[in-house]
């Protein structure tokens, strides 16, 4: 520091020097003075003021699309102020900038008529099947009821169903050698699906009684015990299956 002083020193007395030889005596003492004054300024301002230490300032990204220009102050160095890159995300909208846009619906009328709701309507009814057979009169003179003991009743019970409801038809009383509609006290009841019942003839009331039984659409029950019902029909060994026996 010292040897930069001397130097700045010798260079300024040199100066003023060549200026003294240069000028008249009155100009001369007139920049002396000047010379001496703005020397004494700048030690001054030295001492007070020194010299700032380097700090660090960020320059702006190259990649920035707006480079600072040269003519513009230099940043304090006390503040860092970032310069945005052109790679950066854009910044997040705030909630103050947001505007909601309400979503369109169509105009309502204040007065609405009251909405009447009709009632589902009723499934429509099942079919009705066609009438039964009169069996008195298919069944009239048929060998195996002719066949009966003379004591012997068995009641024919068909049925049919209705969605899940099971509904009886007209029963129908076997006697040896008659059947009649009706209901009476019985030995047997054979219960059978009437879809059968549409398909019995004079000739085959055997065959179908027996395939409704093979089928699980018959089934029997008997009124009175198995012993006294097995000794009433022992002269029907070979027809017992025909009543489902």
């Amino acid at each position: 520091m010292d040897k930069r002083g001397a130097i700045l020193g010798a260079m300024i007395f040199a100066i003023i020097a060549s200026m003294i030889f240069s000028m008249p005596f009155s100009v001369k003492i007139e920049s002396f003075l000047n010379s001496s004054l703005s020397h004494l300024n700048f030690s001054k301002q030295n001492v007070q003021n020194p010299p700032s230490p380097n700090v660090f300032e960020p320059q702006p990204n190259s990649a920035s699309s707006t480079p600072a220009a040269s003519s513009n102050p230099p940043p304090s160095p006390s503040v860092f102020t970032p310069q945005p890159s052109s790679s950066s995300p854009p910044a997040q909208q705030t909630s103050a900038q947001i505007t909601p846009t309400p979503a369109t619906s169509p105009i309502q009328n204040p007065i609405t008529k009251p909405v009447i709701v009709q009632p589902p309507a009723a499934p429509p009814a099942p079919p009705t099947p066609p009438p039964l057979p009169d069996l008195s009169k298919v069944l009239a003179g048929n060998n195996i009821i002719a066949s009966l003991p003379n004591n012997a009743v068995i009641l024919l019970k068909p049925y049919h169903y209705n969605g899940k409801t099971q509904i009886w038809d007209d029963s129908y009383v076997i006697k040896k050698g008659s059947i009649a509609k009706g209901t009476a006290s019985a030995d047997l009841g054979v219960i059978v699906d009437d879809a059968y019942v549409y398909q019995i003839n004079n000739q085959n009331f055997c065959d179908i009684i027996k395939k409704a039984n093979s089928e699980s659409n018959m089934r029997t029950e008997a009124y009175i015990s198995q012993l006294a019902l097995m000794w009433k029909y022992r002269s029907m060994m070979g027809q017992k299956a025909c009543f489902g026996m």
